[in-house]
């Protein structure tokens, strides 16, 4: 964790490497790629075979977490939340034209002719790509959680030592009624 002076410095450094310019400074950076896997997850978490060709392969751009930031905790963050932080790659679906399986001709989807010898069939799908860097927060509940068992076993023994019942409306006695 980086003190607030150093923040500071950091983050004149980076929005001058900017050209003083532009919304501001991201506490999880991202790096933009030009990928051409074979294949993907589908939407349905099922690995799917991508068209290519000799000549063709398909392209994607992805937005992925700078490898210095990825499940680190995010930066600028004040210091009681900076260890509760990360950073965490985000993922999204974008179309893709993906080998035919009987899997896909449920979704009435049209089909193409492969390029290449053999009667392969391709087909519309999505696939999963990286889309950005994103800092998750999750509560620190700790202290909070310790001070409510601290309470509840407080108010049992405090219970006990006056030999009051925890839950008095049990204790009325219903033949009076």
């Amino acid at each position: 964790m980086l003190l607030p002076r150093q923040n500071k410095q950091l983050l004149d450094y980076e929005y001058g490497l900017m050209g003083n310019q532009g919304p501001g400074v991201d506490c999880c950076p991202s790096v933009i790629e030009m990928v051409e896997p074979e294949g993907g997850k589908n939407d349905q978490d099922i690995y799917v075979e991508l068209y290519k060709s000799d000549n063709y392969r398909q392209r994607f751009f992805e937005v992925s977490c700078h490898k210095d930031v990825l499940n680190k905790p995010c930066r600028f963050m004040d210091k009681k939340i900076h260890q509760s932080s990360k950073c965490v790659q985000q993922h999204t679906f974008t179309y893709a034209l993906v080998k035919d399986t009987p899997d896909h001709r449920n979704k009435n989807l049209p089909t193409f002719p492969g390029a290449d010898a053999g009667n392969k069939t391709y087909t519309l799908d999505y696939i999963s790509v990286r889309s950005g860097c994103s800092c998750m927060v999750t509560p620190n509940n700790t202290r909070r959680n310790q001070k409510k068992h601290k309470d509840k076993v407080h108010k049992k023994k405090h219970a006990a030592t006056k030999n009051v019942p925890v839950f008095p409306e049990t204790a009325i006695d219903r033949s009076k009624r």
